[in-house]
């Protein structure tokens, strides 16, 4: 009964789809589009050092997308061509990079490297690693500036404030800028969202620490006008990415993908600060080419409200439009009324509407979910490494939620970890017992990152890794102490080298900096394992066959 009037609210809350048109001007800066791609017609330039970031010269064909734009979003990409899996769609270097604002200690204004010492510019007296850093690419863009008014900046009151990384990232764009009016009309194009910027709480702190430090302490007013500098810092707030370091940088074409949270491409950072996107699934010419800027392990509520104060907008994919979060069930509840219906949202786009179960129309408001939602997220956390815990509150949550619901998979995730702890803490003590837990998590949690990050995802890649050596490992112990048949075996290792191989096409390639290159390499000696014991029990079984015959 009830789920009629779900499916009726649900059909009213999809907006209709605004249709995408042609850019006119420059595809990625605000000239006139004086010139267009004799590949992509739609692609226009301004000139020659536009064209070259579509068209690198060194390419016989240009990055294979173009850019429409609607009015709701501003550009956005779109395949230019049918794009395979895996296919690299561009790769680019930062306009700029700079520090995280929320950097409270000495980190080195050129490498961003955390500093063991309290080593000082010898120009303008800003913490930097050491003479090679004083000179480095990117801190000589400030340095001169920042020297010729050391005398009015306090640096060591501003780090006990933990303010004195805030203007840095913002300040080398226009500085970069000035000299090269090219990178400004780069920048100018950008969203920055510097209105909803000033509503924030703490934006009275970033006029002081960065609008006016920048504008009067540096001595830039003249050369920078108050909304310029607004611009570049919400430019950096809502367009930079995460580099491996302590930083962020900005970069043009990332800059310009919309996102989505069935998202279809991976972006991976490289060692020279260069980022790389890729495509996680096919997509066909005509589809646009999207990133997500949230976790797409939590629910539509929770990154709707992450997308709404980050990014200043609601997400409207398929993913957030469907209550069911395409058969994902990440918000779902289960119906403690009929014990059989699931209770979801009315409206997934609004965040006050209210809940119902689709079987009996249990109605339950849409803070009440929240509070259910945050209680489980607070003990999870406190539970940390508590296996008993951990247990508990997983047992509490499959009744609560849909057992693939964000909540217990996160309290899966927990689990796991803390079962390996107490593997490590008691070596050779109940393994079967702890190998066999595991591969209960590992199985559930897998099924739900196949429905949110399908593709070569990392994620994904991990979990197949994760997922693949738990079993190769249990697997053998049962086939050792003779609790598991030889054909039983053998379609275990067939099914882990499978999914290995699966694993290492996600983690081909991978950013800098982080655990995957240790992964891809156990990966592939776990593979390696696998097909050695796979040979070895066929070369067993081909011996018996032929042992039995002469007898």
């Amino acid at each position: 009964m009830k789920l009629d009037i779900v499916e009726d609210l649900e059909q009213d809350s999809v907006p209709d789809e605004e249709p995408g048109r042609d850019v006119f001007t420059c595809w990625v800066c605000t000239s006139p589009g004086l010139d267009s791609s004799e590949f992509y017609a739609e692609m226009r330039y301004c000139g020659q050092e536009h064209r070259e970031l579509h068209h690198p010269p060194d390419h016989e064909e240009p990055w294979p997308f173009s850019v429409r734009e609607k009015d709701s979003v501003g550009r956005y990409l779109v395949a230019a061509r049918d794009i395979d899996k895996g296919e690299l769609i561009f790769t680019e270097k930062a306009i700029a990079s700079g520090p995280n604002h929320t950097l409270v200690e000495n980190h080195c204004l050129n490498c961003l490297k955390k500093m063991e010492n309290n080593y000082r510019c010898s120009k303008c007296a800003w913490p930097v690693c050491d003479e090679e850093c004083e000179i480095g690419e990117n801190h000589s863009i400030e340095c001169a500036t920042l020297a010729e008014h050391k005398d009015e900046i306090d640096v060591e009151l501003l780090l006990e404030k933990s303010v004195l990384y805030w203007p840095i990232s913002a300040l080398r764009i226009l500085l970069l800028s000035k000299s090269n009016p090219g990178t400004w009309s780069i920048i100018q194009r950008m969203m920055s969202h510097s209105d909803e910027q000033k509503n924030k709480l703490a934006w009275s702190q970033y006029k002081v620490h960065l609008v006016d430090f920048i504008r009067k302490t540096c001595g830039l007013g003249e050369t920078f006008t108050e909304a310029e500098v607004e611009h570049a810092s919400g430019v950096i707030d809502v367009n930079s990415i995460r580099l491996a370091t302590h930083g962020h940088g900005v970069y043009g074409m990332t800059s310009i993908m919309s996102h989505s949270c069935l998202s279809n491409t991976k972006t991976i950072m490289n060692e020279d600060g260069s980022v790389d996107v890729r495509a996680v699934l096919e997509i066909k010419r005509g589809q646009e080419i999207t990133k997500s800027y949230v976790s797409s392990m939590e629910t539509t509520q929770i990154r709707q409200k992450r997308l709404s104060s980050g990014w200043y907008f609601m997400c409207q994919c398929i993913r957030c439009l469907d209550p069911l979060e395409c058969l994902s069930f990440a918000s779902a509840l289960a119906c403690l009324k009929c014990k059989e219906g699931l209770i979801l949202s009315s409206d997934p786009l609004d965040p006050e509407a209210p809940w119902y179960c689709g079987d009996c129309g249990e109605r339950r408001e849409a803070g009440a979910i929240t509070k259910l939602n945050n209680y489980f997220l607070d003990a999870i956390i406190e539970a940390t490494d508590d296996c008993m815990g951990l247990d508990h509150l997983l047992e509490k949550a499959t009744k609560m939620f849909h057992p693939n619901h964000y909540i217990p998979t996160l309290t899966r995730i927990k689990l796991n970890t803390a079962f390996l702890k107490l593997s490590a803490r008691n070596p050779n003590q109940a393994e079967t017992e702890i190998l066999m837990r595991r591969k209960e998590f590992l199985d559930d949690i897998h099924q739900y990152i196949e429905a949110v990050e399908p593709g070569l995802t990392q994620r994904r890649g991990l979990s197949l890794f994760e997922r693949g050596v738990c079993h190769l490992q249990l697997g053998r112990e049962l086939f050792d102490k003779k609790k598991f048949g030889k054909e039983d075996f053998r379609e275990l290792l067939k099914n882990v080298i499978e999914n290995l191989e699966d694993c290492l096409e996600c983690l081909e390639h991978f950013s800098c900096g982080t655990q995957l290159e240790d992964v891809n390499f156990k990966a592939g000696a776990a593979r390696d394992d696998a097909e050695l014991w796979l040979e070895q029990l066929e070369h067993l079984q081909e011996l018996e066959a032929v042992e039995h015959q002469e007898n």
